[in-house]
């Protein structure tokens, strides 16, 4: 494991890594590790500057102002020009240090106005070079080139590389117009490239190192961000999955149980309501006991269901089933008619929607129009499966052309609220005539069950008939 870089310690990095110009890989270490080339040394030993404090703009001014008056007092300077007045050639030296302190003071706020900053250096170079040149002041205008093409904009820093060239090369052509040597103007063009077009390239280069890591940044923030959205999106399905399965297991519990259990207090209250006959109340005793076993059965399934016991699961309930949902309440008294053959070959869940619908429908025939002939018709046309229910309205509950809040006997379509009438409503309890365990849930059931494969499902009055019709598409999206 590579040691975290310290004050003390050098930072090390992998080999093979190179990451700027100048690096070179040194000698391996016995963790496998190299020593930072001189480029990242100097880099490092420049973070840490700033990082303490004890570098700025004002110290490096003063650092270049010292070491210029040094290489001026040592005498380190190109001789002016003969053409020069005499003054000027008599006081060079204090010409450079003035030229010099003027830039210094200049790169004091180079960050703040990199332009003028640059525009002040390069007239004190040009100034200095025309009276012989020191290096002080081209270092003053290698630092404002650098600063200036680091914080300009990427279209003033594409002038500022165009303005560069034409000067350099206008320079060089200019001392070859003025009768120098070509080699004198060559050797002048490939110095100053080097001179100047330094600063300009490391800019670039630290200038796209810096966007790299920005990008890197806002890609990392997007993935984030995207990650997050992901974790919401997987909870909203989770929880609109949990409102899903609740709605589901609702649906089967009304079907399961409550439609059995209906179905069996309807038998005893009809055996209630007559006179003591052993023979008949002991038929009403099967029947209730047949109709409590089968809610047991069912219920015991979707335990089963619940616990994960997939392997002891049996098929859910279908339209093969639907000869002995017709036998069974036949056997309850109702008079109940199958239209037609029953289709066979279809989605499971389109065939078990079906038979609860059918099981729902017979179930609230019982309850609200005892007695009456129901007639049940189950076809299929193309893609579409058509599921219908139809049993005439008793005299003494039928309503209004116009109201279709529910079946006789006050179930409201879909859960409504519209006026209740009929034998044995309690007004609003919640429990008919019969011990009424559906609540007026059945109709919103049958309605969840065609809605959630995409059908429709619709229940009223039609003439002197109670027609429940659901539409369900045999290809399930």
């Amino acid at each position: 494991m590579t040691p975290a870089p310290t004050p003390d310690a050098p930072a090390r990095v992998a080999p093979g890594r190179a990451d700027g110009p100048g690096h070179a890989d040194g000698p391996v270490e016995d963790d496998g590790t190299t020593r930072l080339g001189w480029w990242d040394r100097a880099a490092l030993l420049g973070r840490r500057a700033r990082e303490r404090g004890w570098w700025d703009d004002r110290t490096a001014a003063l650092t270049l102002l010292l070491v210029g008056l040094a290489l001026i007092g040592l005498g380190v300077t190109n001789p002016p020009p003969p053409w020069l007045p005499d003054v000027v050639v008599e006081h060079a030296g204090a010409w450079h240090v003035a030229l010099l302190v003027v830039a210094s003071t200049a790169l004091v706020v180079k960050r703040r106005h990199p332009v003028a900053v640059l525009a002040v250096t390069a007239v004190c170079a040009a100034l200095d070079t025309a009276i012989g040149g020191s290096v002080a002041t081209i270092l003053a205008l290698f630092d404002a080139l650098y600063t200036a093409a680091l914080h300009i904009s990427t279209a003033a820093r594409r002038r500022l590389v165009t303005t560069v060239v034409l000067l350099v090369l206008g320079a060089s052509v200019g001392v070859l117009v003025a009768g120098a040597p070509p080699r004198e103007a060559v050797l002048l063009l490939l110095q100053s490239a080097a001179l100047y077009g330094t600063p300009l390239w490391w800019a670039h280069d630290v200038r796209r190192r810096d966007e790299l890591a920005a990008a890197e940044a806002g890609r990392a923030a997007l993935a984030r961000a995207h990650a997050d959205d992901l974790e919401r999106i997987a909870e909203l399905d989770r929880e609109s999955a949990l409102r899903e399965e609740r709605a589901r297991m609702a649906r089967d519990l009304h079907d399961v149980v409550a439609g059995h259990l209906s179905a069996a207090a309807i038998r005893a209250e009809a055996a209630l309501a007559g006179p003591p006959d052993t023979t008949a109340d002991r038929a009403s005793l099967q029947a209730v006991r047949s109709a409590t076993i089968d809610a047991l059965t069912e219920m015991r399934s979707m335990i089963v269901v619940l616990r994960g016991r997939t392997d002891a699961v049996t098929a859910p309930a279908g339209l093969a089933r639907l000869g002995d949902l017709v036998a069974t309440a036949r056997a309850a008294g109702q008079d109940v008619e199958v239209d037609g053959p029953v289709p066979d070959a279809l989605p499971a869940a389109v065939d078990h929607a079906a038979y609860r619908i059918v099981q729902e429908a017979l179930t609230n025939v019982a309850k609200h129009a005892p007695g009456a002939r129901a007639r049940v018709v189950v076809a299929r046309t193309g893609d579409t499966l058509d599921v219908r229910v139809t049993n005439p309205v008793p005299a003494s509950t039928r309503r209004p052309a116009d109201d279709v809040s529910g079946p006789p006997g006050g179930a409201p379509v879909g859960g409504g609220t519209g006026p209740r009438t009929g034998p044995g409503y309690d007004g609003g309890t919640g429990r008919d005539g019969a011990g009424g365990l559906h609540g007026g849930t059945g109709l919103l059931t049958m309605r969840e069950r065609a809605e959630a494969l995409g059908g429709s499902f619709d229940a009223g009055p039609t003439g002197d008939s109670w027609t429940v019709h659901a539409h369900l598409p045999v290809v399930v999206a």
